[in-house]
């Protein structure tokens, strides 16, 4: 036996295979007994017991009171300390928690027990010269802006009504309650309450919009349709459908001026809100196009830096890929994925390491605070609880911060032209990794 940190034990190197290596550790039985009796002797201070003064009863006593639960606490401080001190005395750098297995105690015997760890991989250095990336870059046109401020106005449509003698007319809107039915039964995807339909606009299944044209307020209708062949849902694709619609009101379709848009969103006039769109759409843009740079990037990350990866790392962000249900049925898929993501990952950290890159609070919090942006409000308590409740959730965000401060850094290394291209071709190009 010899002495490693806090305690004494023996080592030994049981297999080692690429990153991982298996130890067998030997406490001996005198370590252990001293161990139990130290713990027997700090719990005599302060138990109680019936017929004994407090701090009066005899250790022989309290070990055989509490010998279980002394020799479990015992068997658990030895094999925590010595998992710390394995890795300290050998200085290794782990890429997640040791795991101990095999665990032998026999009252009066030696205890024995195994450690398992998995090493961080040496990743190679990179020669950032002769990564060569292509940014692309789109000038946002007077037509993108139109096409915007023309969706926000639509947006912001007010339905004025028309009164109850007056038959509806395509561009006009109607006011609806509607309850589908398949085969005598219904469905709940064709239930609709309270609904604005804009006649013509061909928001729902063909002829349904149709079907409602020259109907008034208080007009009840039966529709008898069919959905398309190629419909989203594959199990009401083709189907004849029928649906009850209750028309309610029939209302004139009024869209606010660019000046009245511009003062329901708080801006000054219609050049300021044709400058906020011009800025909105370019940012899609440029979010876009730095999408597109660091799959060019990981790309040849991916293809050019070779190291083994850890396994442990490797299972856990599989799980993490089927708790979040991305293509649960395609395990190469998503083995491929995950492989990527923890090698991607870990160069990125040792890159962070290197520049000294930190992630502060403040950085997590502004991450979430910019996912609740992009979710009704109605979300943002269940987003915040499910972060508060999953340590792992908030891990991974705190590693996507670092990635993308690293990402950010690195690109500053790397010769990046620069490219010309359509909304289209962009969309197109980005379309492909989504």
């Amino acid at each position: 036996m010899e002495q490693i940190g806090i305690i004494r034990m023996h080592i030994e190197e049981l297999e080692k295979k690429d990153l991982a290596i298996k130890y067998k550790v030997t406490i001996s039985k005198d370590e252990l007994e001293n161990k139990i009796e130290d713990k027997a002797q700090e719990l005599s201070k302060t138990v109680k017991l019936d017929g004994f003064r407090t701090g009066k009863i005899p250790v022989a006593v309290i070990k055989s009171r509490y010998k279980h639960p002394l020799q479990t606490e015992t068997i658990e401080f030895f094999m925590e300390s010595a998992s710390k001190d394995l890795v300290k005395s050998k200085s290794l750098i782990l890429s997640s928690s040791p795991e101990v297995h095999d665990v032998h105690f026999h009252e009066g015997k030696d205890l024995t027990f195994n450690i398992e760890v998995e090493l961080l991989p040496a990743i190679p250095e990179i020669d950032m010269k002769k990564i060569k990336l292509e940014r692309k870059v789109v000038e946002v046109s007077e037509e993108e802006i139109s096409k915007s401020i023309e969706k926000l106005r639509s947006d912001f449509k007010e339905y004025k009504t028309l009164g109850e003698k007056h038959a509806a007319q395509d561009g006009e809107a109607v006011l609806i309650d509607a309850t589908g039915s398949m085969d005598g039964k219904e469905f709940p995807e064709g239930k609709v309450t309270g609904k604005y339909l804009v006649l013509g606009a061909n928001e729902f299944i063909s002829g349904f919009e149709a079907g409602l044209v020259g109907v008034k307020s208080g007009d009840s209708k039966v529709l008898n349709l069919a959905f398309p062949a190629d419909y989203w849902k594959k199990e009401l694709a083709g189907k004849p459908v029928s649906f009850d619609v209750v028309v309610k009101d029939v209302c004139k379709v009024e869209m606010p001026s660019d000046e009245d848009l511009a003062k329901k969103l708080g801006l000054k006039d219609a050049t300021e809100l044709k400058a906020k769109i011009s800025e909105f759409v370019g940012n899609r843009y440029q979010s876009s196009s730095l999408d597109l740079l660091k799959k060019e990037l990981f790309d040849y990350l991916d293809a050019n830096v070779d190291f083994p990866v850890p396994q442990k790392l490797l299972k856990k962000e599989l799980e993490f890929l089927t708790k979040a249900g991305e293509d649960n049925e395609k395990e190469d898929k998503n083995n491929a994925i995950a492989k990527r993501r923890v090698k991607m990952g870990l160069i990125l950290s040792n890159f962070a390491k290197e520049k000294s890159i930190k992630v502060t609070q403040e950085d997590v919090n502004n991450e979430i605070m910019q996912h609740l942006s992009s979710v009704p409000a109605q979300q943002h308590q269940f987003i915040v609880d499910y972060y508060r409740q999953n340590p792992q959730a908030l891990e991974h965000v705190r590693g996507k911060v670092m990635e993308d401060k690293a990402i950010d850094e690195l690109l500053k290394d790397i010769v990046i032209s620069e490219k010309k291209v359509t909304a289209e071709e962009l969309n197109n190009l980005f379309d492909k990794i989504s």
